[in-house]
């Protein structure tokens, strides 16, 4: 029995150890769920921007789950390929997304397409177990943005949620679709981390999102755009705050005005 285990852990490794999860939103997207810092928690978790899972950690965030068996999102152990040819990542949508029309720009604006795939997330019930795989495309443009697609879930898009309300929140009308901007400002933190009182009080008052599970205290301000049309949840994102909110409207009016 000894040799066979030995045996199934070093083909384990002959098969995986090459593996390397991408530069993308993945990685903040499993500590940024679960692990709530208090007992008054506001769930946080990343929705699939394009954070592309480049999201530089590919996800929006989508507050608490108030409605149904959701309570939170975690990266898929399903497999990942990363692709750098925007046709041939344009073809991986075809396959994954049969009967629907999403288009890649080449471009957003002057930052053009670098790289992308499409990823899976799973939902989490209450308790922790995976359920609810869904698919999104996400691809990188330039050195900070981050586009993503995937099919409306009523189950994560179904109303407005606008817990952390003091947060930068506008929506404005494109034509006939209904955008929404938000700005969130996050701090990541390791295992064992004391708030201080200054922290404490801005997640108090819903002016930060906290998460546990970084190397080092970090923080970050996570901008994302997002409107919806003909079945399809489009969002624009990036870490970088170099970017305006009137620089992600006028991304998102140039994507719309193509469709």
């Amino acid at each position: 029995m000894k040799n066979l285990e030995n045996q199934l852990r070093n083909t384990l490794h002959a098969c995986a150890d090459h593996i390397v999860a991408p530069d993308t939103l993945k990685t903040r997207i499993d500590f940024a769920i679960n692990n709530q810092p208090t007992a008054r928690r506001k769930v946080s978790m990343w929705k699939r921007a394009a954070i592309g899972m480049a999201a530089v950690i590919c996800f929006a965030t989508i507050s608490a789950f108030a409605r149904g068996p959701i309570s939170g999102l975690v990266t898929s152990l399903h497999f990942t390929h990363e692709r750098t040819d925007i046709a041939a990542l344009q073809q991986d949508i075809s396959k994954t997304f049969a009967d629907t029309d999403i288009a890649l720009p080449s471009a957003l604006g002057s930052h053009a397409f670098t790289k992308g795939s499409i990823d899976y997330t799973d939902k989490l019930d209450s308790d922790g177990n995976r359920f609810g795989t869904f698919p999104s495309v996400d691809a990188s443009y330039g050195t900070g943005l981050t586009y993503s697609a995937r099919l409306y879930d009523a189950e994560l898009d179904y109303g407005t949620d606008k817990l952390f309300d003091e947060q930068p929140f506008e929506v404005r009308d494109i034509g006939d679709i209904s955008v929404t901007y938000r700005s969130d400002d996050y701090l990541f933190i390791p295992e064992g981390y004391t708030l201080t009182a200054e922290e404490q009080a801005l997640m108090d008052a819903n002016k930060i999102q906290i998460s546990v599970g970084s190397d080092a205290r970090e923080e970050e301000t996570y901008q994302h755009i997002t409107w919806q049309t003909s079945g399809i949840v489009y969002t624009i994102s990036s870490f970088d705050t170099a970017f305006s909110a009137e620089d992600l409207f006028a991304f998102a009016e140039e994507i719309i005005s193509n469709q």
